[in-house]
């Protein structure tokens, strides 16, 4: 079985490979093992550039691998895209776009309601921070280092224009990582925000707590 297992996923290499002839720019929105075959295939078909699916925060605040139950392969991505960007025969770019939490984590039915976010863990309503629907709330005080949160929000569809504005001025020099928000609130600013949207349709106040 394992060795079964193995021929067929190189057979589905060898047809990535063959979908990829050609291709200058791959923008990918698949995880883990999947991510992975999609770059092996994008480096040996010649992609020019690598666009990986970390729709997310800056690489310089992410956590260490060992230390992010939510890393779902994110790491070793990065670290596979790094190895074939400095290769001697045929390097394959990659940029990242780092844009924070999308928005439509807080509408009713989270990411799940957007076909977004399966791969993630934390694609159902309620799953982040808030849950507007139920009108319940578990807020982080301040960081590890004590200092108060700030997050980094950006809504996916405006994410969606920022990469074609950069298609269209060119692949050729993106820079290793291209940072956009929308905007940068704590959550207790967030919170008063889906409050006040539960306030316009009648519904009793949020019951929350904040968590260590």
């Amino acid at each position: 079985d394992v060795e079964r297992s193995r021929g067929l996923g190189d057979v589905y290499k060898r047809q990535l490979q063959f979908v990829l002839q050609g291709v200058d720019l791959v923008i990918s929105t698949i995880s883990g093992v999947e991510q992975l075959n999609l770059i092996d295939a994008a480096r040996q078909a010649r992609v020019h550039t690598f666009v990986p699916s970390e729709f997310e925060g800056a690489l310089s605040h992410r956590p260490r691998p060992n230390n992010d139950p939510f890393d779902n392969g994110s790491s070793g991505a990065l670290e596979q895209l790094q190895h074939w960007s400095s290769s001697r025969h045929f390097p394959m770019r990659y940029t990242v776009f780092s844009c924070g939490i999308f928005y439509e984590r807080f509408a009713p039915g989270g990411l799940r309601t957007y076909n977004m976010g399966g791969s993630c863990r934390l694609f159902h309503q309620g799953d982040y921070l808030i849950d507007i629907e139920m009108g319940t709330a578990e807020l982080p005080q301040a960081n590890a280092q004590g200092r108060p949160i700030q997050i980094s929000m950006t809504s996916a569809e405006d994410v969606a224009r920022f990469v074609a504005a950069a298609v269209e001025l060119g692949i050729d020099n993106w820079p290793r990582e291209f940072k956009m928000r929308g905007t940068r609130n704590t959550p207790q600013r967030i919170l008063q925000y889906c409050s006040e949207v539960r306030q316009s349709m009648l519904l009793r106040p949020f019951l929350f707590r904040f968590s260590s």
